[in-house]
C-alpha cells in the first residue's frame, strides 16, 4: 500500500512497507516506524487511511512536523511527499502492485480453444 523511505538520518535508505493503519512514527518501542534521531519524540506522528481522503498524516500535539518544507499538524499525503520529523527526512510512495500469477488460467483458456478447434474439425469431417 504505502512505502516510507528514509532519505536523511542514520537509517537512510531504509524502506518500511505499511499495510495496516494507523501507522505510528516515533522513538517509542511501540512505534511501527522507530526513529531514534535528534528531534524525534516518543510519539511524533501517525499515518492513517481513510477511503475518501486517502493517507492522512497527523502530528501529535507539540511535535514539529513538516511536509514538503511547510509546517503542518495534519495533511493528506501524496505520492513523493517529503516528511521531516526532527533531523529525519522520510519520503512516502505508493507501493508497487503485487501481480498475481495467472499463467495457469491462460494455459487453460488455450487448451479450451484447442479442444473447441479439434471438435469443430471432427464435426466438419462428419458433415462432409
Amino acid at each position: 500500500m504505502l512505502q516510507i523511505r528514509a532519505i536523511a538520518g542514520t537509517r537512510q535508505a531504509t524502506v518500511w512497507e505499511a499495510e495496516t493503519f494507523p501507522l505510528q512514527i516515533g522513538r517509542s518501542v511501540r512505534s511501527d516506524i522507530r526513529l531514534e534521531e535528534a528531534g524525534v519524540w516518543d510519539e511524533h506522528a501517525e499515518v492513517g487511511f481513510d477511503a475518501e481522503e486517502g493517507f492522512l498524516l497527523n502530528g501529535y500535539a507539540g511535535a514539529l512536523l513538516r511536509v514538503n518544507g511547510e509546517s503542518v499538524e495534519q495533511v493528506r499525503l501524496r505520492n513523493g511527499d517529503i516528511i521531516e520529523l526532527g533531523s529525519v527526512k522520510l519520503q512516502c510512495w505508493l507501493s508497487e502492485v503485487k501481480r498475481r500469477n495467472l499463467s495457469w488460467r491462460e494455459r487453460f483458456v488455450w487448451f479450451l480453444l484447442f479442444l473447441v478447434t479439434i471438435l469443430q474439425l471432427i464435426l466438419i469431417g462428419k458433415l462432409l
